[in-house]
């Protein structure tokens, strides 16, 4: 049998508050990293708590921007599991065409790649 799934590499907890996250964490028992910031544009930061072959990062808004917004909706309305980041085994890259029937009921083709 064939496996596909190779490993979860890390699990992104959206959080409203990174601190109050972290010290939550820590509490818990949990080694919680200094605040990572990512770029301007993303607006966004990150505590990770590391284990032996993978990671929970626990991910918020800094500074609301275009990019985080939809992060900044989740976390005012949960905080949790948002994404799951696992090495999955792909194939080479295939290039597939297909016929589109557009709004004008004329047809093209629609190119893309798959993997």
């Amino acid at each position: 049998m064939a496996r596909h799934l190779e490993g979860i590499d890390h699990c992104v907890v959206i959080v409203d508050d990174l601190a109050q996250a972290a010290e939550t964490y820590a509490r818990l028992g949990f080694m919680v990293s200094p605040l990572g910031r990512h770029d301007a544009e993303m607006g966004t930061g990150n505590r990770i708590i590391l284990f032996e072959r993978d990671y929970l990062e626990l991910l918020g808004v800094l500074r609301p921007t275009h990019f985080n917004r939809e992060i900044g909706q989740l976390a005012e309305m949960r905080e949790g599991i948002a994404a799951i980041a696992a090495g999955v085994a792909a194939g080479e890259p295939q290039s597939v065409r297909r016929a589109v029937t557009l709004p004008d009921g004329s047809e093209r083709d629609a190119e893309f790649t798959i993997a």
